[in-house]
Parts: C-alpha cells; structure tokens; sequence
C-alpha cells in the first residue's frame, strides 16, 4: 500500500512516489492522520471519519499540549511533600 501524500497549495492528493504536485508544481507533503484514532484526514474533511472529531482536534498534538505536564508537575510535588515532611 502506498503512502498518501498531499499539496497544500491546491489540495490535490498523490502517492510517496511523487515528491511534486502534478496539477501546481507544490511540494507534495504527507496526508495528515488523526492524532487519536489514526485515520487518515483529507483536506476537504471538517471531521475525522474514524472518531468524530473536528479537524482542528484530530489533528492537535496528543495529548493536548499542557494537560500532561501539569499532571506530571501534581505528581511530583505528591512525592517530595512527604519529603520536606521529614526534614
């Protein structure tokens, strides 16, 4: 199965074989994937087809930017309370 590759300039959708857009002469770039289920998003999708969700979601990092680091920061400071405890 070859891997899908699209233009940004006009939308067109080719294969990795071709590295220029053969409709505008653009730079062919990966097809965009859904960032929670990994179906691909074509360009004219306003929601992905396996999940549901909008386009912006589906293709925002995951998980979404902040929500981790703020977990991993409540989690560390659980485990050094106990230490300033002791001190």
């Amino acid at each position: 199965m070859d891997v899908k590759t699209v233009c940004p300039k006009c939308n067109n959708i080719g294969y990795c074989a071709e590295s220029f857009c053969n409709e505008c002469g653009g730079r062919m770039v990966p097809m965009p994937t859904c960032n929670w289920c990994h179906k691909e998003i074509r360009p004219s999708y306003k929601y992905c087809g396996g999940c549901g969700r909008t386009r912006e979601e589906a293709l925002r990092t995951w998980p979404p930017a902040g929500r981790l680091e703020k977990w991993l920061r409540k989690r560390w400071e659980a485990l050094e309370e106990p230490k300033k405890m002791r001190s």
